[in-house]
């Protein structure tokens, strides 16, 4: 089984529940904080996104969210000090439409980040955390050290060898 982001977090729970229905999991870049060594940090920088959109809307919270995924390295005092993003700087709405719904702002994806893996359980042979460094020729900027893909790092490194 192959699966991204909260996809991922799905197939390592299933995994978890069911392992002799899965042979393999590939978990790509699961958004998995609680395994961070800035865990506590971590929670708190996605807290800010909630209040972000709560408090002004889809553009402000996504805004907000695009800034956490992209901060590079563990969080720190310097990340909370940053004023919030302007939407528009990511071609987003800075109108607030009132609608508190989205999926991923909203705070019903708290499940998916919260999940605490068993980091003491072997994990069966075959699974990968997957954490891409990316290629310029692919198109791929993204560092390796935002968010995104810190957990799967994290988490990989703990893997039985």
């Amino acid at each position: 089984m192959f699966a991204s982001g909260g996809g991922a977090v799905a197939a390592l729970a299933l995994l978890a529940a069911h392992p002799e229905d899965v042979s393999q999991v590939v978990a790509h870049e699961p958004p998995i904080m609680g395994v961070l060594p800035d865990a506590e940090l971590a929670e708190r920088a996605n807290d800010a996104v909630g209040r972000a959109y709560q408090e002004r809307g889809w553009g402000a919270g996504l805004a907000a969210f695009l800034a956490m995924s992209m901060w590079q390295g563990e969080f720190t005092e310097e990340f909370f000090a940053q004023p919030l993003p302007n939407p528009a700087r990511f071609g987003l709405p800075v109108q607030d439409d009132g609608t508190r719904e989205d999926p991923l702002l909203s705070g019903t994806s708290a499940p998916v980040t919260s999940y605490q893996p068993d980091l003491e359980a072997r994990t069966p042979r075959g699974t990968v955390w997957s954490s891409p460094r990316g290629s310029r020729r692919g198109g791929d900027h993204r560092p390796h050290h935002a968010r995104p893909r810190r957990g799967a790092r994290h988490r990989a490194a703990r893997l039985p060898r």
